[in-house]
């Protein structure tokens, strides 16, 4: 007998089943009984409407890649409308009792802020802190308008959500402390790789190297870090000499291409390959054979109250 409870699940800066933490909760939300429907955006070649597992999708056409403030104020907006408007349709088609929006971006508050006036509760999942997230993402140089902007929209998330879900302990104090939320309104949800999920073996001949491996695996955004890394390759080639090694980089996200460019501007691109985003089962490929794994991300505001999958 599954439980009358009915979800709709918000998620833009990713899609789905690729996201694992979404992917992990949507698994326990389903165990318990629970009836989930996902709005996210499309990847090529995904249909715009699909069931995986029990579970409902509808996928909206990915916005244009986000370049600079603006491209990231287009997105957000294309990607609120685009929502909201599938929304509509998962309510007329098959009803929901809860909104659990994953954030960023905290703007999913407006469209959970509509539907409560039909009485629908609301679970705000914070995966990242929007407004350090931008300082790290413009590297300390943002605007102080849009600062106070996330920090209303993150403000308004708080005071509207029936109840709110933090990464870990340093989330929940600063959703007590700068929210003022209490602590019964909050639950701690870690996120990390499902290890049943994985199948490790060292021999896989597809990825093996013939020298030693320096993995990263993960999302490439600005605030991560991986240009410190491409840099630290560099130092081992032309000034310690060592050119027995492969860097892989497993993953991709806004700072990609920029990486890519650095690579090469580095002159290091014998030695670094770029996989892009890959298959489960080729990740733990890469981390079988791995001899060093890396998490270049620099101290800062957002960094340091993180705990990274990576």
């Amino acid at each position: 007998m599954r439980n009358s409870k009915r979800i709709l699940m918000l998620l833009e800066n990713s899609t789905y089943p690729q996201d694992a933490r979404v992917r992990h909760e949507v698994k326990s939300l389903d165990d318990a009984g629970y009836q989930v429907t996902i709005i996210c955006k499309k990847k090529n070649g995904q249909a715009w409407r699909a069931k995986v597992g029990q579970v409902k999708v509808y996928r909206y056409p990915a916005p244009p890649k986000a370049d600079g403030f603006i491209g990231y104020i287009v997105e957000y907006a294309y990607s609120l409308i685009a929502a909201f408007v599938l929304s509509l349709v998962v309510f007329i088609r098959d009803g929901f009792d809860i909104i659990h929006a994953h954030n960023p971006p905290d703007l999913f508050v407006l469209i959970a802020g509509f539907y409560k006036i039909c009485d629908k509760k609301f679970v705000f999942d914070q995966h990242d802190l929007s407004p350090e997230l931008y300082f790290a993402r413009f590297q300390d140089e943002g605007n102080q308008i849009v600062y106070k902007a996330l920090l209303f929209f993150e403000k308004l998330s708080y005071l509207l959500a029936d109840h709110v879900i933090a990464t870990n302990k340093s989330y929940k104090n600063i959703q007590i402390q700068r929210g003022g939320l209490p602590e019964n309104r909050i639950t701690i949800v870690r996120n990390g790789p499902d290890l049943q999920e994985m199948s490790f073996n060292p021999d896989q001949q597809a990825v093996k190297n013939d020298c030693a491996t320096i993995l990263y695996v993960g999302e490439m955004g600005f605030h991560d870090g991986v240009d410190y890394l491409l840099r630290s390759v560099q130092h081992l080639l032309n000034d310690i000499g060592r050119t027995d090694f492969k860097c892989v980089l497993v993953g991709a996200g806004d700072a990609y291409d920029s990486l890519r460019l650095l690579a090469k501007k580095l002159s290091i691109t014998e030695h670094v390959k770029f996989t892009g985003w890959i298959e489960l089962d080729q990740v733990t490929q890469y981390l079988s054979i791995a001899n060093i794994c890396v998490a270049p991300e620099p101290s800062n505001s957002y960094n340091d109250h993180s705990t990274m999958i990576k």
